[in-house]
């Protein structure tokens, strides 16, 4: 906002100004605390649950290897079905070679990567990847690969930005209800102070008094300001006084001459 025009505005307004600008910041910067905490965890509770799935499916797939049952594979890899956010997933023979795949209902691409060596979770762009070694009695058989989408950090994002909206409109109504009615105890003093300024400037009289309502800072003011008038007033009487008697000595010079 242009600093001329805040300054321009009233008591009242900028009271109010302020305290909304101060509720917006706060709620917004405890927002984006809660929104990065709360990201964290998902992400480590997503990179969690898919390990546990990659090593289920590791678990479940010995047998197929060892046999070389590829039926037995993908019924291993079926178990993944209950995850509508996995992509694909595959299990690899000791050689690299894919012995049995799985893609999700909303894959339309049957790309798998080449064989690599497992890894613990990666977070990619728009992906969650982990590959787990299948192991039997020591021996390495080979490897399983998932991949998940990360469309529930997005759906938590959309349901946290929808949430900051809602709240901040609501805060920032109750904060003007309450600030319009608590600003009053600062401005309404201002007012009348600057309304009997007024008065003594239009009408040049020093015998008012401004109406004192409290003890604080502006209540100090308010007496200051009385007592500034108290002595305007007392030197404008003795102004008066020796204007009287001037006019009186002169008056009397007068006659005498005549």
């Amino acid at each position: 906002m242009n600093c001329k025009y805040l300054c321009n505005l009233s008591i009242k307004h900028k009271l109010n100004f302020i305290v909304m600008l101060t509720t917006s910041l706060a709620l917004l910067l405890a927002f984006a605390v809660l929104v990065a905490y709360d990201t964290i965890t998902a992400r480590g509770d997503m990179a969690r649950n898919l390990s546990m799935m990659a090593e289920t499916v590791a678990s479940n797939s010995t047998a197929a290897l060892s046999f070389n049952d590829h039926k037995y594979g993908s019924e291993a890899l079926a178990v993944l079905k209950a995850n509508p956010h996995i992509r694909r997933a595959a299990i690899y023979d000791s050689s690299g070679n894919v012995f049995a795949r799985y893609l999700g209902s909303r894959t339309d691409k049957p790309e798998f990567p080449a064989w690599s060596e497992p890894f613990d979770p990666r977070f990619e762009e728009h992906r969650l990847r982990v590959s787990q070694k299948v192991i039997l009695d020591g021996e390495s058989l080979g490897a399983v690969y998932v991949e998940s989408d990360l469309a529930q950090l997005s759906g938590r994002w959309d349901a946290y930005l929808q949430t900051t909206v809602i709240v901040i409109v609501g805060a920032l109504f109750a904060a003007f209800l309450i600030s319009s009615r608590l600003q009053r105890l600062i401005s309404r003093p201002l007012l009348k102070l600057a309304e009997t300024a007024k008065i003594v400037s239009v009408e040049k009289t020093f015998a008012v008094r401004a109406q004192k309502s409290g003890n604080d800072e502006v209540g100090s003011l308010i007496d200051s300001f009385n007592e500034m008038l108290g002595q305007i007033q007392d030197r404008d009487t003795e102004l008066r006084r020796h204007r009287e008697h001037l006019e009186e000595l002169i008056g009397g010079r007068t006659a005498e001459l005549l």
